[in-house]
């Protein structure tokens, strides 16, 4: 029932008992109001204003306290429910795994920080007075972690009573275990400024191999972002996905197939990626197996990923890459807030 179905059955002797309490007509009524109401009647003094059935005045502050906390639980509760409903609507037919990647991807679009900290490096302390020097018990020297070169022993497990922490950040599957090493040049602030004024992408070159090899990507743009999620739901109908390891690595490509805008080899252009909203059913992709039937993203995805990167070493190079420019777009977000912007 809802709060305005609600009102219509809130008695003027109710009503005007509740407003003692801030309570407005159209809020939610708690189920075991009546029972907290009758428990605190018997132990309260008759009240002698006519038309109430307990009076704010001769209550203790713990019952009052009592009755707008069970008042606000019912707000709370109403919109905690429509918040799950509308969560269920947007995952039927996901697995309970694909839900949790789900909602994490979309706390990450609505939080945004304005400050960044790199906790694996630990500043050295200031150097303490030396009355407040005290001495401590020798300590066993602990070796420092393994965090630029590859993984060579895995994480300690947490207690059974913690939420396991997650590997790879949802958005842009860098490995959180690894450095924060992404470096932000003066060029990639004023790109970063300029592109926001004028509404346009944010792009930088990134190099392989000494030079030979580049690939410049794009920032999506909002819509695109949109078309991708729609686009995994329907995969995910249609069964084309036998884990969830296999919707997360094709939400990956779907992203980096809309990001690269082209990659050259010794100076020559080897591949020029169109922008997603320019695909079309009458746009030839020089892809052997190209079908103007699927979806514009699919296609994409199919010429990106299985026709330009089919190699995989050197489709796990770009995708690295494309992690660190992710990881540089996030930094530029988080620090736009500031009023120096850094």
């Amino acid at each position: 029932m809802s709060a305005e179905e609600s009102a219509q059955f809130v008695s003027e002797f109710t009503k005007k008992t509740l407003a003692q309490f801030d309570w407005q007509p159209g809020d939610p009524l708690p189920v075991n109001l009546g029972t907290v109401l009758s428990d605190i009647k018997e132990r309260t003094p008759p009240s002698q204003v006519p038309g109430l059935f307990v009076d704010i005045n001769n209550m203790t502050p713990e019952d009052i306290e009592l009755v707008k906390t069970t008042l606000t639980g019912a707000k709370i509760g109403i919109e905690q429910a429509k918040q799950q409903q509308e969560f269920e609507r947007k995952t039927s037919g996901l697995s309970e795994s694909a839900k949790k990647i789900y909602a994490e991807l979309e706390s990450d679009k609505e939080t945004t920080s304005t400050q960044i900290i790199d906790d694996r490096k630990q500043a050295e302390a200031p150097p303490a007075a030396a009355a407040e020097v005290k001495p401590e018990s020798p300590k066993e020297a602990e070796p420092e972690p393994n965090l630029k070169g590859p993984l060579t022993t895995p994480p300690e497990p947490l207690a059974d009573t913690q939420e396991p922490l997650p590997v790879f950040c949802p958005r842009c599957a860098w490995d959180i275990r690894r450095e924060f090493d992404v470096e932000v040049t003066e060029t990639d602030k004023e790109a970063f400024i300029a592109i926001t004024l004028g509404n346009e992408r944010f792009k930088k070159t990134f190099e392989l191999m000494g030079g030979k090899y580049k690939v410049r990507f794009r920032s999506l743009l909002a819509e695109e972002n949109t078309i991708i999620h729609h686009q995994l739901l329907l995969d995910q109908r249609d069964n084309h996905f036998l884990s969830d390891t296999e919707w997360f690595l094709r939400m990956f490509e779907y992203r980096l197939a809309c990001s690269i805008e082209e990659v050259v080899l010794d100076g020559k252009l080897i591949a020029a990626i169109p922008e997603l909203d320019t695909v079309s059913a009458t746009t030839e992709l020089p892809n052997k197996a190209d079908d103007p039937k699927k979806p514009a993203v699919v296609r994409l995805r199919e010429y990106a990923i299985v026709g330009v990167l089919r190699n995989e070493i050197t489709r796990r190079l770009v995708g690295n890459q494309f992690r660190m420019f992710q990881r540089l777009c996030e930094t530029l977000e988080a620090m736009a807030l500031e009023p120096n912007f850094w």
